[in-house]
């Protein structure tokens, strides 16, 4: 089976007839008690430690994107391939499908740093644990394979009057092969009701592995979402011209009861205050499809740290944001020199894992602001963005990382975000997100 090439592959979202121009979809925290990889009763600690690893790679995103084509010696760029190593497909957030005309429930984990959609299918040649039924393309009469001479063929590896097939592949070991397919998918809204989408183009896998992840049963596939989401919207015309921009608004991402967010395409991107919308334009990068954006510098209150510029990731599947291993030793070195002005006590205990921890005294709120400074745009990051505040201890939720710099989840919490993928802009404004969906 050939790798599919970036450049030119459809993303499964913009090859469909939309019922409407605009809707919006539940996003499940893996943590939420509503996700399927619940973990249970965990403590605060133990909550933040996994945050702190979602997800954790040893070598540098920037340093692992080249990836051989299956079929021949020259290398190509592959964004389904650029991951950082280890826990690829470690992810935060889940969107909840259903699959057919049968309505097979599907849990695809929201990945920004791929591109194609795909979930298991019967047969199952070698695939991972699932706990809901696999998806039998058997029993839905609205399912059909990809021939040769659909528009789309030539995007992947198709054989004369037959089937197209697909192989994508993470870093990490994660993989999937199968037939490339057309599909009913039925979305859950965020008000209750159902979005019937016809003709998606979609992966069914029949050989698929995560990794060596365990999602404990709790996952069928990968929602891939990344810069080439839209490549084909611009051949469809105005019909699916508002899908160019996607947003969330993440709020409460530690407690398990409230987890829960929305994905917006299209008009349910309301912005009423449009005088405050901060843009910053995505880098086009070499080997790269991710959301990437330049930052200039980091600020401290006041301080300027005077961090070399450089390339920032935009990823809600990292936990907590990831600072290029210099800019973050000088943001700890200034942070130590803060809190040792008020002579606090410093947390070394190992089940903290934060690389700087204190003992909270009581009332203590002197915690200093963050500031990215972005090209054309700041985003100010809030204490309660920056640090985990707990009424005993306080520990800072950010870590360092070999080469680059990824602000994550933990640090977009209450940032309105919105990715303009016709203006090629990331749009973002301070904004409630308890409130998003009332």
């Amino acid at each position: 089976m050939a790798s599919i090439e970036p450049e030119r592959l459809p993303s499964a979202f913009t090859n469909t007839a939309w019922v409407r121009p605009s809707f919006s979809l539940n996003l499940i925290h893996v943590d939420s008690r509503e996700s399927p990889l619940y973990p249970g009763k965990l403590s605060d600690l133990q909550r933040f430690h996994r945050l702190l690893q979602l997800p954790k790679s040893q070598d540098s995103y920037f340093n692992n994107i080249l990836h051989k084509n299956e079929i021949g010696t020259k290398s190509i760029i592959n964004p389904t391939t650029i991951r950082p190593p280890g826990n690829a497909l470690r992810h935060v957030f889940i969107v909840h499908m259903n699959l057919g005309s049968n309505s097979t429930p599907v849990s695809l984990l929201l990945d920004t740093g791929s591109n194609f959609v795909w979930t298991q299918c019967q047969p199952c040649k070698s695939c991972f644990r699932q706990n809901a039924p696999v998806f039998d393309p058997r029993n839905s009469r609205s399912y059909r394979k990809l021939l040769s001479n659909h528009r789309f063929a030539p995007f992947f590896n198709c054989t004369n009057g037959r089937n197209c097939t697909y192989s994508t592949r993470y870093n990490g070991g994660g993989f999937s092969k199968g037939v490339v397919s057309v599909e009913t998918f039925s979305l859950k809204t965020h008000t209750g009701g159902t979005e019937r989408v016809n003709n998606v183009v979609f992966g069914c896998g029949h050989e698929n592995s995560l990794g060596g992840t365990d999602y404990k049963g709790g996952m069928t596939g990968v929602l891939g979402m990344d810069r080439f989401y839209t490549s084909f919207i611009r051949q469809l015309g105005s019909q699916s011209s508002s899908l160019r921009r996607f947003s969330y608004c993440l709020y409460e991402i530690l407690n398990p009861t409230r987890t829960r967010g929305f994905l917006r395409f299209g008009n349910d991107i309301v912005i009423p205050n449009q005088e405050r919308v901060r843009k910053t334009p995505f880098l086009s990068l070499p080997n790269s499809s991710r959301y990437v954006v330049r930052i200039l510098d980091i600020s401290i209150g006041r301080y300027r740290l005077n961090v070399k510029s450089g390339p920032c990731i935009v990823d809600s599947g990292y936990g907590a944001s990831a600072i290029e291993q210099k800019s973050y030793s000088a943001m700890l070195s200034f942070l130590i020199r803060h809190f040792d002005q008020f002579n606090l006590q410093r947390i070394r205990d190992s089940r903290y894992k934060a690389d700087l921890c204190y003992n909270r005294p009581r009332n203590f709120s002197n915690f200093p602001t963050m500031t990215f400074h972005f090209q054309d745009a700041d985003l100010e990051i809030v204490p309660t963005s920056l640090f985990l505040i707990r009424p005993q201890y306080f520990c800072l939720a950010m870590r360092g990382e070999t080469n680059q710099t990824v602000l994550g989840a933990f640090q977009q919490r209450n940032v309105r975000f919105v990715f303009d993928l016709g203006e090629d802009k990331l749009l973002f404004l301070k904004e409630d997100c308890s409130r998003d969906g009332n």
